[in-house]
């Protein structure tokens, strides 16, 4: 077998132009981790976020926060994996998606589901673990909870609408901006028209009234922003009293419009919640004996995904590892609107 392999190297930050294909030496398992034959990748926002401002000393770095595969090789520490499993992974530590072969530390890892080929599983660890986060550990969503859910047609809304719905949830409420996200949320995740708030050109008073007669003219206990912007101030606007938000993008304190409509102080005069969800912050900044829990969760979501409670995501495979699969996939992420999940293939 050869030492080296094929991976896309992004060479310097700002442009997608910047990514360039390369033949480099196969990472060598630390003890405590296991590599990887990439047979998926999936790429995420953050993935075009990362290129634009990734530091010159950091370069040439390779992207990619999440595949699916099979163990190559296993550290010498490492005693839950061995070599021919199919695995997924979120590469939360150390990304290097774009390439044949990553090494990772084996808790991150889980079993792939049977039932889910690599390119579904590579296009679940991050939209699934995020998805969790919000809707099981931050809002505890139960039986009877009436959600709002901005952004629900991509990857991790999709995850989302799914476990409020496996969480029991009495009303599930959604925005979309274009009749192909509202097409996807009614024909992919069974979401009736009338539960859907399309929202261009309504007044951020129009939108709040929107949303909550989808709820019978009521608030909502909880309200996830995967959108940030507007969405964020319909979630303030919308919250029921004591009622709890997840956003995964920008803060109750919006730039965008003026002190007399601060997001925060319609929250304070509820008392309601406002949750940020950085999903890598555990990871990144909090002590090791933390990490273990993206394994836990991601673990939690096999095995439901193997007995069919939830599904992954709609993916669309943009080809086989190469600079032009890249590119492609960060351009269509740049300009937003998907739907589900973008991935590419390396079988």
């Amino acid at each position: 077998m050869s030492d080296q392999m094929e991976a896309i190297l992004l060479i310097a930050p700002g442009s997608a132009d910047h990514f360039q294909q390369a033949t480099i030496p196969r990472p060598t398992p630390q003890p405590d981790e296991v590599r990887i034959r990439v047979r998926a990748a999936a790429f995420n926002p953050m993935d075009f976020q990362k290129r634009k401002v990734a530091p010159a000393s950091q370069l040439p770095t390779i992207l990619g926060g999440e595949v699916a595969g099979e163990i190559d090789e296993v550290g010498s520490a490492v005693t839950t994996f061995t070599i021919g499993e199919s695995v997924m992974t979120y590469l939360v530590r150390k990304t290097g998606g774009y390439a044949e072969y990553v090494c990772v530390q084996a808790l991150f890892v889980v079993r792939k589901p049977d039932k889910l080929s690599f390119a579904q599983a590579s296009a679940v660890p991050v939209v699934g673990i995020t998805a969790y986060q919000a809707i099981v550990t931050r809002a505890a969503v139960g039986p009877g909870d009436a959600v709002l859910i901005a952004g629900a047609s991509g990857g991790v809304g999709t995850m989302a609408i799914q476990l409020a719905r496996l969480r029991g949830a009495e009303r599930i409420v959604v925005t979309a901006g274009s009749d192909r996200s509202a097409r996807y949320l009614t024909e992919q995740l069974g979401i009736a028209s009338t539960q859907i708030v399309r929202y261009p050109g309504l007044s951020r008073a129009d939108l709040a009234a929107e949303a909550l007669r989808c709820n019978q003219g009521k608030g909502f206990r909880v309200a996830m922003d995967f959108v940030g912007g507007a969405m964020t101030s319909l979630c303030s606007d919308v919250v029921e009293v004591e009622g709890h938000i997840v956003a995964i993008f920008s803060g109750p304190h919006d730039a965008t419009h003026g002190e007399p409509e601060n997001d925060e102080d319609r929250l304070f005069d509820r008392s309601a919640t406002f949750h940020f969800l950085v999903v890598s912050a555990r990871a990144m900044i909090g002590p090791p004996p933390g990490w273990g829990i993206y394994g836990q969760q991601l673990g939690v979501l096999a095995q439901w995904l193997e007995e069919g409670k939830i599904h992954p995501p709609q993916i669309r495979n943009l080809g086989r590892l190469s600079v032009e699969t890249v590119r492609t996939a960060h351009r269509l992420l740049e300009e937003g609107h998907v739907q589900g999940k973008l991935v590419m293939t390396l079988e």
